[in-house]
């Protein structure tokens, strides 16, 4: 899984990809960014699946460049990990879809607990794509086949399908 940790202490994305290492080895790729306006442009570039946003961050903070992002990459699994507990930064986390909200120092249980359920419910979505692609590949495929009021030879196109499904997404 691709991760983008950003936050505009150095510390703190260092630990976090520390505890991150700690509890999935060599299982991930990792991305920092110091502020909002390089969180977009990693967004653009790597296409990230988790994004850890810091709240207060300079020259576009996490909650504006939450709001960008989401129009970018709307696949993308987001968690706010901030210092703030006011209520206010949390309701506007939730207008933004965000995945979950955690407050630092993030224990290494929670850490686990949310990165896991982020995974399996990216695992999910990703099924899901795939295998309505694939239906929808199928039944225009067997739709034009089975017309049985045009010659083979006028029907609009010919294909052969293959399909293939990946159960596990690599690096």
């Amino acid at each position: 899984m691709k991760i983008l940790l950003a936050d505009d202490e150095r510390m703190v994305r260092v630990g976090l990809i520390s505890m991150l290492e700690e509890l999935h080895p060599e299982q991930h790729t990792y991305f920092q960014a110091a502020n909002g306006k390089d969180l977009l442009q990693i967004l653009v570039l790597e296409k990230p699946d988790l994004v850890f946003v810091d709240i207060k961050m300079p020259e576009l903070d996490g909650l504006s460049a939450l709001e960008q992002a989401a129009e970018i990459r709307s696949d993308t699994k987001f968690l706010i990990l901030s210092g703030y507990s006011d209520f206010s930064f949390a309701q506007s986390a939730i207008r933004l879809n965000v995945s979950d909200y955690l407050l630092k120092p993030v224990s290494l249980e929670i850490l686990k607990e949310t990165v896991d359920r982020v995974q399996e419910n990216l695992y999910v979505q990703r099924k899901s794509g795939q295998q309505s692609f694939a239906s929808t590949i199928l039944r225009d495929y067997w739709q034009f086949s089975l017309d049985e009021t045009l010659p083979a030879h006028e029907l609009p196109y010919h294909c052969d399908v293959y399909l293939f499904y990946f159960d596990q997404c690599l690096r």
